[in-house]
C-alpha cells in the first residue's frame, strides 16, 4: 500500500501538455529500464520514445512523461498510478505483469504491439539466448543451491519455475 501510495502521488505532479503518438511511458518502477532490452530495441526500432523516472536528468524531462500516448505499468504497485495517469491525460495504459516465461512474455509483447499498432517480432533469437545463458549458468553452478530474494525480484515463483524447469536447485 506504501509503495502504491507513493507512486499516486509522484505521478501526480505531472502537468498535461499535448499527446505525443509516439512517446511511451512505464510507470512506477523502481529500476531504470536497461538500454539494451528488447522493449526499448523494440520502441526504438519503431520511432517511439520511452520515458522512465529512472532516466530523468531534470525536473523538465520527468513532465515529459505527460505526453505519453502509452503508459506502461509491470509492477502490481504500480498499475494504480499507470490507469490514474493515463486517465488524467487522456492517453492508454496498459499493464503487463513481469514474468520470467516465455509464453507470458511473448503475450505482453503481442499486447503491447497491437497497442502501438506495430508488428510483433520474432523473438525466437532472444529465447534461444536465453536458453543459452540458462544452461551456461546450470554448467557454472551445477547443483549448488539457489535462494530468491523476493525483494530482488518483482516475480520471484515465476523465476523459481523457471530455474527449477532448467534444474537448478531452488
Amino acid at each position: 500500500p506504501q509503495l502504491k501510495w507513493l507512486n499516486m502521488q509522484m505521478y501526480a505532479l505531472l502537468r498535461p501538455m499535448p499527446v505525443n503518438p509516439h512517446a511511451v511511458s512505464i510507470i512506477g518502477c523502481d529500476r531504470a529500464t536497461k538500454q539494451d532490452t528488447e522493449l526499448v530495441r523494440l520502441l526504438s526500432e519503431n520511432g517511439f520514445a520511452l520515458h522512465d523516472i529512472n532516466n530523468c536528468q531534470s525536473y523538465a524531462a520527468f513532465q515529459q512523461i505527460a505526453e505519453s500516448a502509452l503508459h506502461l505499468s509491470y509492477i502490481p504497485a504500480a498499475r494504480a498510478a499507470a490507469a490514474e495517469t493515463a486517465k488524467r491525460f487522456g492517453a492508454k495504459h496498459l499493464h503487463l505483469p513481469a514474468s520470467f516465461a516465455y509464453d507470458e512474455i511473448t503475450e505482453n509483447y503481442r499486447q503491447l504491439c497491437a497497442a502501438l499498432g506495430i508488428a510483433m517480432p520474432d523473438f525466437s533469437a532472444d529465447i534461444s539466448a536465453a536458453e543459452a545463458a540458462l544452461d551456461a549458468a546450470y554448467a557454472e553452478i551445477g547443483d549448488m543451491e539457489i535462494a530468491i530474494d523476493f525483494t530482488a525480484v518483482t516475480q520471484p515463483f515465476s523465476l523459481a519455475k523457471l530455474l527449477c524447469a532448467h534444474h537448478f536447485n531452488v
